[in-house]
């Protein structure tokens, strides 16, 4: 597949820019899915493309992609997030949470769903 051709920290950078653009441009219209072509992904469709990219892309290739590569992309995308939240709509900020989760899971296996459950389990215990 072409995605095993590049380097990885070109497509995880990418990826990354391609968020933060989004993030300073958000789309009056949301979960349209645009013509190829048509412009600049919105949100939705960077954190789409992303998390296929970390279903696609062989994390195991290379040793600095969990260690260095992802967390890099984590911060990039919570940092965009942090800095648009005031103009974001709520499925947009929901996406880019999404997203987050989806890279920290690669990151750390196991890890952030287990503590995810735990404090639901929590939250539902004080309701």
């Amino acid at each position: 597949m072409v995605f095993g051709a590049l380097e990885p920290d070109h497509i995880w950078h990418l990826a990354g820019t391609l968020f933060e653009s989004a993030a300073e441009n958000p789309t009056a219209i949301l979960g349209k899915v645009h013509n190829v072509g048509s412009g600049a992904p919105d949100v939705q469709e960077a954190c789409s493309l992303t998390k296929f990219l970390l279903q696609t892309v062989s994390l195991d290739a290379y040793a600095d992609t969990p260690t260095q590569h992802l967390p890099s992309l984590f911060l990039r995308v919570l940092a965009a997030l942090s800095k648009h939240v005031g103009h974001l709509k709520p499925s947009e900020l929901a996406a880019g949470l999404g997203l987050c989760r989806e890279v920290l899971e690669r990151v750390q296996p196991g890890g952030v769903g287990k503590i995810i459950n735990d404090a639901d389990e929590r939250t539902s215990e004080v309701s």
